[in-house]
């Protein structure tokens, strides 16, 4: 594909560059950081620039809380966040998953989950917040289920037109994978139609 061609020639560029760089600041440790830094908001910006369609899951953690906000992405096309990742980009510390995903539509994004924990998730459809919920009382690990809901949800959302029916399926492989503990079995498409029509009967 030729944007694709393109990308890889300008980040290739970039990374050469960047290598030079390196070299000639070997002696300059805080020189290098700069430039690890300065290599990847390039990368996060033509990945940006270039993407047709972009779904972003800005994830807080120790090292980066407050910084890897959803505002440094204002074209994406699909926004999943966790109820604490909303409230930091909206700057509302009390506000529910229903209210943080209006304020987040307000910003003229249509196509946004709000995940809530044993609260399901939050969906705009059609400009209004429905809550999905949660669809499991068994809970073993929680580790892996957000990133087990975007990964189902982000191509979805690209297809599908109802954000609550694409947040439905992701709260069905959500409860999948909290209901296993570590990486024991994978999410796979056959026990996801078979949860789906479970619920749907």
């Amino acid at each position: 594909d030729v944007m694709d061609r393109r990308l890889r020639v300008r980040f290739t560029g970039k990374l050469e560059r960047q290598i030079q760089f390196w070299q000639q600041t070997q002696s300059d440790p805080h020189g290098i950081a700069n430039a690890v830094l300065a290599s990847l908001y390039s990368v996060r910006d033509a990945i940006t620039k270039s993407a047709n369609y972009l779904a972003v899951n800005t994830q807080s953690n120790a090292g980066n809380h407050g910084f890897n906000l959803i505002g440094k992405y204002p074209r994406a096309s699909f926004v999943c966040l966790d109820a604490p990742e909303a409230r930091l980009a909206v700057g509302d510390q009390y506000a529910d998953a229903e209210g943080l995903a209006a304020q987040l539509n307000s910003w003229g994004r249509d196509r946004i989950i709000v995940t809530d924990g044993r609260g399901g998730s939050v969906a705009i459809s059609e400009g209004i917040a429905r809550r999905i919920p949660a669809l499991t009382s068994k809970v073993l690990d929680t580790m892996g289920a957000g990133d087990a809901f975007l990964s189902v949800t982000a191509p979805l959302s690209l297809v599908a037109s109802d954000m609550e029916a694409v947040a439905f399926v992701g709260n069905i492989v959500g409860a999948i994978k909290v209901g296993t503990i570590g990486h024991r079995a994978p999410v796979d498409k056959e026990t996801v139609l078979r949860h789906v029509g479970t619920m749907l009967k």
